[in-house]
């Protein structure tokens, strides 16, 4: 065994959290993008729902990976 149980469960979970930080900050810049743009045009507000629905993606993986420990 290379590493014990207890710090595996502890490494991929910071992948994991980092991964869902990550997500959230490029979906947050592209929904900082497409609120500047024309939000009457169906194409941008498609994008707006979609980084909307990143964002709560991002959010519950933070979540879940930090209440995996709780």
């Amino acid at each position: 065994m290379i590493v014990s149980q207890v710090v595996f469960e502890w490494i991929s979970t910071l992948l994991i959290a980092v991964l869902a930080v990550g997500w959230g900050v490029v979906d947050s810049l592209r929904l900082r993008k497409a609120l500047r743009d024309d939000t009457t045009d169906p194409v941008v507000r498609d994008r707006i729902f979609g980084s909307l629905i990143g964002l709560i993606i991002a959010v519950l993986g933070v979540i879940v990976a930090v209440r995996y420990h709780l």
